[in-house]
């Protein structure tokens, strides 16, 4: 059911575009907030991560100012002292090193003498202790303090350096007297950091919570709004009088423009739509002359067919008129016996019923049809039907009809009107050119058999054939057959429309037709009907009644 909605309230015709606008808003900001969340996490996550990175090298960097300095005192503790190597080995020295460090919060530590000596303390299995007799060589080689990062452990976001060695020489009287190295474990740094991190995830929660609010409310303002305000005008565009769909914004920006570009664009529209209707309205009337011109001349060619079909049938109904006339004078003898006089009555109404059957056959082919009635048609059934009223035209006493109808389905979905106006025009056709060829054996067969291929929708066709053997069509006429007015008829004996009129039925049910013709040997016309989609058993029996 289709549903007008020309007289819909104004009030329901506002609030459908004003809920749309809304949720054309709501949508928007959504889509903008979530957006803007997920750059401004992805930056938050960026800077988060360059600041735990710069953090633990500041912290790295620290610790190796730390540990240069306590290296920078030990020497200077040692130089002050004025022992040797053999003050490096003291008790005394030894003990102060030991607290030192310890204060310091290194983890172990290894003094060399020159003379190979060496002396270890600290944490046992020291992580730094294998690489610290190497690391004091080459200080006491370079006379340069070291630093230097070892090992691996999981650090503030992945794998870090595990510890710090301090690597320095031992300097008296100019001369290198010994070297220490001490490593620092950089674990407690990396828990310093790890301690920082949810305090640094809720500022960036928070940050970015903030921000998103920030934005979203500063791009509804400056798209949002101007936005819904614009689709706003558009849902209303075609309900409001005024030439201003589109209301701009105070001040010159992109939305001001883009406003009066879409003001100028639907005000162009509107006048287009203004002569769209006048044209649809124009076309609409066209097409209505057209219809009824169609239908007009269809009516003249069925009025020019039936006049033909009168004049022979006016002289076909002599004959029983004339003995119904005396079957009625017999009746009017008194003497006639009554068994004499029952039979002269049954001959006499055999006679007018035979009048009356004609009479009917031409008010069934003229007829008006205000309508097209499609519906099943037997083509064989109607075919026959023609042929009993063609063999009663005087026009046709002398042409040999015949019949050859094999098909094994007929049913079509056509105007039986329609479809007998169409085959009695080419059958008159025929006999015309027959006659036209002066020839003593004229002779027109109609054939019928299931076509060999297949509509569009893969439904069978039906073919009939209509074949004479007249004075056929010149090859310079052959393309010019189916035009309207178009006749090689001598001056009162044709319309021209019955070819033109015949396909434009034919057309309208679906099929086509196809002439071959050769001059002075004949003519066949060639009919392709698609059969109708009926059940079985509707297909059944050659002759059967229309539905």
């Amino acid at each position: 059911m289709r549903l007008d909605d020309s007289h819909a309230s104004p009030a329901a015709a506002c609030i459908f575009p004003y809920h749309a606008v809304l949720m054309f808003g709501y949508r928007l900001k959504i889509n903008i907030a979530v957006h803007t969340a997920l750059v401004l996490v992805v930056a938050m996550v960026l800077i988060g991560l360059v600041m735990l990175i710069n953090l633990r090298n500041m912290l790295v960097h620290a610790e190796i100012v730390r540990g240069r300095l306590v290296a920078g005192m030990l020497q200077d503790y040692a130089e002050l002292a004025g022992g040797g190597a053999d003050y490096l080995f003291n008790r005394k020295f030894i003990e102060s090193l030991h607290n030192v460090l310890r204060q310091g919060g290194y983890a172990c530590a290894l003094v060399l003498g020159p003379d190979g000596r060496r002396l270890s303390f600290g944490n046992r299995g020291c992580p730094g202790s294998a690489g610290a007799a190497a690391a004091v060589r080459r200080v006491m080689r370079s006379l340069k303090t070291t630093a230097n990062l070892h090992g691996s452990t999981w650090g503030v976001v992945w794998k870090q350096p595990r510890e710090l060695l301090i690597a320095a020489p031992f300097m008296h009287a100019g001369q290198v007297v010994g070297g220490i190295g001490f490593v620092r474990d950089l674990d407690g740094v990396y828990a310093r950091i790890r301690k920082t991190h949810p305090r640094l995830a809720a500022y960036l929660l928070i940050n970015t919570l903030f921000l998103t609010l920030f934005g979203v409310y500063k791009l509804s303002k400056l798209t949002v709004r101007p936005l819904q305000r614009i689709v706003q005008r558009a849902e209303a565009a075609g309900e409001v009088d005024d030439d201003m769909f589109f209301l701009p914004d105070s001040g010159s920006n992109e939305f001001t423009r883009l406003s009066q570009a879409l003001n100028r664009m639907l005000q162009r529209i509107e006048q287009n739509r203004h002569k769209l209707r006048e044209s649809v309205a124009s076309l609409e009337k066209a097409n209505a002359d057209l219809r009824r011109m169609q239908r007009e001349i269809v009516r003249a060619e069925k009025l020019a067919a039936a006049g033909r079909l009168s004049a022979g049938i006016a002289h076909e109904i002599g004959n029983p008129i004339g003995i119904a006339m005396g079957y009625l004078e017999l009746l009017s003898q008194p003497e006639l016996p009554d068994e004499e006089r029952r039979a002269c009555i049954e001959k006499a109404a055999g006679e007018l019923a035979r009048i009356d059957a004609i009479i009917r056959q031409l008010l069934d082919f003229s007829r008006p049809s205000g309508t097209v009635d499609a519906q099943e048609v037997s083509v064989h059934a109607l075919i026959e039907e023609l042929a009993d009223i063609f063999r009663l035209q005087p026009l046709t006493a002398d042409i040999e009809l015949v019949l050859d109808l094999k098909a094994d389905k007929d049913r079509v979905k056509a105007d039986t009107g329609q479809l007998r106006q169409v085959f009695l025009n080419l059958m008159i056709n025929a006999a015309d050119a027959i006659h036209a060829a002066a020839g003593d054996d004229g002779r027109l067969s109609v054939a019928s058999r299931l076509a060999d291929e297949r509509t569009d929708t893969g439904r069978r066709m039906i073919e009939l054939r209509f074949c004479d053997n007249g004075s056929g069509i010149s090859p310079e006429h052959i393309d010019n057959i189916f035009d309207p007015f178009f006749t090689t008829k001598a001056p009162g004996r044709g319309t021209g429309l019955g070819l033109s009129v015949s396909i434009m039925l034919i057309e309208s049910m679906g099929g086509r037709i196809e002439v071959q013709s050769r001059l002075q040997e004949g003519t066949t016309l060639q009919v392709f009907l698609p059969l109708a989609q009926t059940g079985r058993k509707a297909q059944e029996g050659r002759y059967g009644a229309e539905t």
